[in-house]
């Protein structure tokens, strides 16, 4: 029988969903039902107390998803140590586990954007697919500083072409030592990023020799680890121009009185 078949039908439906969770490249598979459920080459595993909220279509915020799971479960332990730089993705299906042909109902997607603790559940907030496409687009405003992010597509540099591939030598706290950057000019990465291994993120507080000082610690991080530094503009035209050699694609006005002659404060960059 086809899945709304099993749904109609007055015996013989065992509906479960299906709860598929994405961090960067890794999948998590979870089932609300009480065995493992092998479906869709994967095998789903069984939760204590998995559970959401109702699914709503209007495709703005209030259609926020609740997600219940216990609270030491590995996905709600992400958010309990370290400040995530890895978006969380989730897909739930409906399925039928008395149905041999297995078909799948998708029932919602999104992304996790909160966790809040209701010991001995974590709620997670997911918020639709739908709620993000309707969110208004970011426009450009009036600023001294470049209104583009460094790297994209309208910056026009690529990471590739400034990134400084080291070692680390040394950890202590937030602050790290990295081999490749004793020739670098005094916080030549501040407010730039360094990557791991395994791709986990922190941003540059202050580079000062071999030494960084990061805003978060990192998962997987361990001396003798390569990690990936890549500078930043800081949205200033004279490093656009003279560490980058970008000004052409620079978006702000540099020169620009700090005073606005119409309202008399400061224009919006410099507020």
């Amino acid at each position: 029988m086809a899945f709304n078949d099993y749904e109609l039908a007055e015996h013989g439906g065992k509906p479960i969903e299906l709860y598929e969770f994405n961090v960067g490249s890794d999948t998590y598979n979870y089932t609300s039902a009480n065995i493992e459920y092998v479906a869709f080459g994967s095998t789903w595993v069984p939760i204590d107390g998995l559970d959401h909220s109702d699914i709503g279509q209007t495709g703005e915020n209030k259609d926020d998803v609740s997600i219940m799971l216990p609270y030491d479960n590995e996905i709600s332990v992400l958010f309990k140590t370290f400040i995530l730089t890895k978006e969380i993705t989730v897909s739930i299906f409906a399925v039928h586990e008395s149905d041999v042909a297995q078909e799948k109902i998708h029932l919602t997607s999104g992304r996790v954007t909160a966790r809040k603790i209701k010991f001995p559940m974590a709620e997670l907030t997911m918020r639709s697919v739908d709620a993000e496409i309707a969110r208004t687009v970011m426009t450009t405003s009036y600023g001294r500083d470049c209104q583009w992010a460094q790297y994209d597509g309208l910056c026009g540099l690529a990471e590739g072409d400034w990134e400084v591939v080291g070692t680390v030598t040394g950890i202590s706290g937030f602050d790290i030592s990295i081999d490749a950057l004793g020739g670098q000019p005094a916080d030549h990465f501040k407010g730039g990023m360094v990557k791991s291994t395994n791709n986990y993120r922190a941003w540059i507080r202050s580079h000062t020799a071999a030494l960084i000082s990061v805003d978060r610690s990192i998962p997987d991080l361990a001396v003798g680890q390569t990690v990936r530094l890549q500078p930043a503009c800081r949205g200033d035209f004279d490093r656009c121009h003279t560490v980058f050699d970008n000004r052409a694609n620079f978006m702000g006005a540099p020169h620009a009185d700090v005073v606005n002659p119409f309202l008399g404060d400061g224009t919006e960059g410099d507020q």
